[in-house]
């Protein structure tokens, strides 16, 4: 019973680094892309560090994985 129980542990250990990888992966694309697109006003901090995760981005891939 343990090696079963030890491969099924493995298994989720694996499919949580990938999600957190693409989740992480994802939010940062969209932070890179709001600081492209507020680039453009000049002067103008919006802290995008401050943010953390994007909620729509974490439900979304959380519906993909299934979840």
């Amino acid at each position: 019973m343990q090696p079963i129980i030890k491969k099924i542990i493995n298994e989720l250990s694996i499919d949580c680094d990938k999600f957190f990888d693409e989740v992480a992966d994802l939010n940062q694309a969209w932070m890179d892309q709001q600081a492209k697109i507020n680039s453009n006003y000049a002067g103008i901090d919006f802290n995008f560090h401050k943010l953390g995760l994007m909620k729509s981005i974490f439900t979304n891939t959380l519906n993909k994985y299934g979840v």
